[in-house]
């Protein structure tokens, strides 16, 4: 069986460690048939998203789950054409924040996972709408969702699988700005 290193970062339900310390997700059982079919070994390497992603441009990887295409990344990875997944980003805040259209980001703290789409959808977002906040990367998604908890940062920026299954572990809600759009791949660096 020809082995396939695959990337595993902590971004519940679509991939994560289970406590039995399996690699588990929706994008993990997909791929698991598919190696099945294709006669694949898969050997998972934990590291944090931007690791990850440098990772896989090394060839140090060879397959990364849960990467929204955007034209850079094609520039640096390939991608195959049906989507795993479709997604979109979506604000996550503490109860009562105010927080309920683009304007009332005017001043804030956003913390957003380092090297994710987010960061130039928010940014996208803020321009269209006039808005000036303070863009927070996080080298996790629990590092994300933690400092909205804890008063550091006033909304998490992610996508609408880990905001929905992970944000009440925080005591946070959905606020209804939901933007950005995305088709999710397993990638690979470019020609391999």
């Amino acid at each position: 069986a020809q082995e396939v290193r695959v990337g595993l970062y902590e971004n519940e339900p679509k991939i994560f460690t289970a406590a039995d310390g399996k690699p588990a997700g929706i994008l993990v059982d997909l791929l698991q048939e598919i190696a099945t079919r294709e006669g694949w070994q898969l050997k998972f390497v934990a590291c944090e998203w931007q690791a990850c992603l440098r990772q896989l441009s090394a060839g140090e990887i060879d397959l990364m789950p849960d990467v929204a295409w955007s034209e850079a990344r094609d520039q640096q990875f390939d991608f195959h054409q049906t989507p795993a997944l479709h997604s979109w980003s979506q604000l996550y805040t503490r109860q009562n924040a105010g927080i309920a259209a683009p304007p009332d980001l005017q001043g804030k703290r956003i913390a957003v996972l380092q090297g994710a789409v987010q960061i130039n959808g928010l940014n996208d977002m803020m321009h269209a709408f006039g808005v000036r906040a303070e863009v927070v990367t996080l080298g996790s998604m629990q590092e994300v969702f933690a400092v909205v908890q804890n008063g550091s940062a006033d909304a998490a920026a992610v996508n609408r699988y880990s905001g929905g299954i992970r944000a009440h572990e925080f005591g946070l809600v959905e606020s209804p700005i939901v933007f950005q759009p995305a088709r999710l791949f397993y990638a690979t660096a470019q020609g391999r």
